[in-house]
């Protein structure tokens, strides 16, 4: 159920607002951004670039899609996991050490002895 703010809570759902609340003018947020970048070297760096690498952050560090999928305001967790399915690939390696740990199987060789072995031959 969505529902909609009154006019005087919109402040609460604004990314760039003035001191008061009251909503800026809709691209002055990215102007002043893009001076900062400008000043500081970082050219070609738009804040649309901070918002990809903060989910992909999050992704990384094993934060549920679906926290991120609600972060990011996307309708469907298909299009977050699809969006970035370049970080989630790398989490997969991870995923099996922690199956792995939870299983504490002796005598069978861990994925790091398995690459240790790999490495030697």
């Amino acid at each position: 159920m969505h529902i909609k703010p009154r006019q005087q809570d919109l402040r609460y759902f604004l990314v760039f607002a003035r001191p008061d609340g009251k909503p800026l003018v809709p691209d002055s947020g990215i102007q002043g951004f893009t001076r900062l970048v400008r000043r500081t070297g970082f050219y070609g760096l738009r804040l649309h670039d901070l918002r990809h690498s903060n989910a992909s952050l999050m992704l990384h560090q094993g934060i549920h899609p679906k926290i991120v999928q609600e972060r990011l305001g996307h309708a469907s967790i298909q299009l977050t996991l699809d969006t970035y399915s370049h970080v989630t690939f790398g989490l997969q390696r991870a995923a099996t050490q922690k199956f792995e740990e939870g299983l504490h199987l002796p005598g069978v060789p861990s994925l790091n002895d398995l690459d240790k072995i790999w490495v030697e031959n």
